[in-house]
């Protein structure tokens, strides 16, 4: 019975979660992620768990975080990962352009030792720390 309250959280006649998803043509609907997610980068709209999806599959690892950051001189995106594992950036790089166009490619590659959370256990995505110019893990080769 409160008008106001109830158009605020309907959209277009459905309940307004902050959830994207997409309708298919039998009307079942597509869950793609959280819009509070999307990174915007450049102009490019990027969803973090279709980046995160190409490197556990590639690193054959169970977790991964994506984060954007966006500065006065330059945006860029910084994938996060736990395991013990050696990464080859120059080989992931090239496997994920197989995969993803080039604006959704990490600049930066960071190993963490714990996932920050939030007081309700959900990974504290802003919390993920800016990676340092010692974070960039290339083969830059004195020629």
């Amino acid at each position: 019975n409160l008008p106001e309250e109830t158009e605020k959280v309907f959209r277009d006649g459905y309940f307004y979660t902050s959830d994207l998803a997409k309708i298919l043509p039998d009307g079942n609907i597509v869950l793609c992620g959280r819009k509070n997610d999307m990174i915007k980068i450049n102009g490019n709209r990027i969803e973090p768990a279709q980046v995160e999806s190409a490197i556990k599959s590639i690193l054959k690892i169970d977790w991964c975080a994506v984060r954007g950051f966006v500065g006065d001189e330059h945006s860029f995106i910084c994938a996060y990962y736990l395991s013990d594992i050696t990464v080859d950036v120059d080989r992931l790089r090239t496997e994920l352009q197989k995969r993803l166009p080039y604006y959704m490619i990490p600049t930066y590659f960071v190993k963490i030792d714990t996932v920050p959370t939030k007081s309700n256990g959900k990974m504290d995505r802003n919390a993920l720390p800016k990676p340092e110019i010692a974070d960039i893990i290339g083969t830059y080769k004195e020629g």
